[in-house]
């Protein structure tokens, strides 16, 4: 093997190896994970927003006493935040009794 075809084989081998950690470090880019750094849970509220449409984001609070859902949409650009929806009764929707105590429901069973 000479030289030339020695600097071949070393530059497809690196090609492979460069080309092995593009895809390794695109696969998080292809694929959807929730960001937690958006949540922020502090007293009995629940709050994180998300990008809902272009120059959009809405904003979502859960008051966790009356297990109560708060969507409020906001324009970026405009500098606006409005209600989007009346409140939304989580315990309804989830078939829990709101708790007592100032918990959070447990998924509607009692404890052991």
């Amino acid at each position: 093997m000479n030289k030339i075809q020695l600097a071949c084989a070393g530059l497809i081998g690196s090609a492979f190896v460069l080309t092995g950690l593009l895809l390794v470090n695109m696969q998080d880019r292809f694929s959807s994970t929730a960001d937690a750094g958006l949540v922020l849970s502090k007293d009995n509220f629940t709050i994180m927003t998300a990008k809902t449409r272009v120059n959009e984001e809405a904003l979502f609070i859960i008051e966790n006493n009356s297990q109560k859902l708060m969507v409020y949409k906001t324009d970026i650009t405009k500098k606006v935040i409005s209600p989007a929806a009346q409140p939304y009764d989580l315990a309804t929707a989830f078939g829990n009794q709101p708790a007592t105590g100032g918990a959070a429901g447990g998924g509607g069973r009692m404890g052991r």
